[in-house]
């Protein structure tokens, strides 16, 4: 995961953005949604996806972004899953949003989607829930705590 800012160049030169289409990054500039978080290579073991357990751990993952995303500083998240698996409905349950029209990531059809912040998410899967927010609850952070810290944005003069 990684935290951009759509309002600095640094963010817009980097790869992840540069991908995108030009008019992306500017509509969420114009929506006001300038601070993101990138998901990015999210893998789950052939021995823990859907077909070998009850437990959606790629939901599970993803709704642990959320819960970072919605407690920091960041307007929304983005990932870029791929199409030709069902990754993107797993995103689309939970509420994904896509922005723009797939693009080709290491060879592979990849759809554009964000999430909204929320204030109080709630999980469609019951399960997922309870995992999510049992991982959550549970969790032990070390050193600087991610994406917490905002650096106050000023206008270039």
């Amino acid at each position: 995961m990684t935290m951009f800012d759509l309002r600095l160049n640094s963010s817009l030169d980097h790869h992840y953005i540069k991908a995108l289409s030009p008019e992306t990054p500017k509509k969420l500039l114009r929506d006001r949604q300038p601070r993101l978080i990138s998901i990015e290579y999210l893998n789950v073991l052939p021995q823990w996806r859907k077909s070998h357990s009850s437990v959606l751990w790629t939901e599970v993952l993803i709704g642990l972004g959320l819960r970072l995303m919605d407690q920091s500083p960041a307007d929304i998240i983005m990932g870029t899953p791929r199409t030709d698996v069902k990754v993107l409905e797993v995103c689309k349950n939970l509420e994904a949003i896509e922005v723009q029209e797939p693009i080709l990531k290491m060879n592979y059809p990849c759809a554009v989607v964000i999430f909204q912040k929320q204030t109080q998410r709630k999980f469609k899967n019951s399960t997922t829930a309870q995992y999510v927010e049992g991982l959550w609850q549970s969790r032990i952070e070390t050193g600087a705590q991610p994406f917490t810290y905002e650096v106050p944005y000023r206008k270039a003069s």
